[in-house]
């Protein structure tokens, strides 16, 4: 109890300077998010001390905001939002980086964001986020990881989500292994089977 009222503090000031983010993001583009209602239910929460309730609440703005920046391609606030993420972290106690299909993609996004040099354009990949969220085909994913080489994208949904490796044998005429494989190793089979 002492600890919830303890972060209590951190969280409002977290929530206020992650608000403004958001109300800086929104200010730009022709869609927003209820941040009033949101804020006004987060006081209410606190005023009935229901920090577990807050804390579950603030990731699920945190995954609304981080899908509406992939949407639209903005990786200076994605950069942001990844330390907003750090900070929460650090808060909150708990690691939130791997916790939904959304901290995943985002994952996914930043780093893709920080080897644009290196990379073809990677931006479309999220134009239609909500196709990954609704119905969970990670397709266009694993097709642009295995064509640019960049094992750590399929690595990281295998981390999250196993079982698409299944997916991933049938994509590629790969017979089925037992044994549980990197996505390095797992691009060689691929290399393999397509020449």
């Amino acid at each position: 109890m002492n600890n919830d009222i303890e972060n209590d503090q951190e969280m409002e000031q977290f929530y206020i300077r992650f608000r403004d983010s958001m109300k800086n993001f929104y200010s730009k583009h022709s869609f927003t998010r209820p941040l009033k209602e949101w804020s006004e239910k987060l006081n209410i929460l606190q005023r009935e001390g229901k920090y577990v309730e807050i804390r579950n609440t603030i990731i699920k703005i945190i995954s609304l905001y981080a899908t509406d920046l992939m949407r639209t391609g903005d990786d200076y606030n994605a950069g942001i939002l990844e330390t907003n993420i750090k900070r929460w972290t650090k808060i909150s106690g708990s690691n939130i980086s791997n916790s939904n299909i959304v901290f995943v993609l985002l994952d996914i996004f930043t780093s893709l964001g920080k080897r644009v040099k290196e990379i073809p354009d990677y931006k479309f990949l999220f134009f239609q986020i909500e196709l990954y969220l609704l119905y969970q085909d990670l397709t266009l994913l694993i097709e642009y990881s295995v064509d640019n080489n960049l094992p750590s994208i399929v690595d990281k949904l295998l981390k999250f989500k196993p079982e698409i490796i299944t997916d991933i044998y049938k994509m590629y005429g790969i017979t089925e292994i037992k044994t549980k494989l990197s996505a390095k190793k797992l691009f060689q089979l691929i290399r393999v089977n397509i020449a």
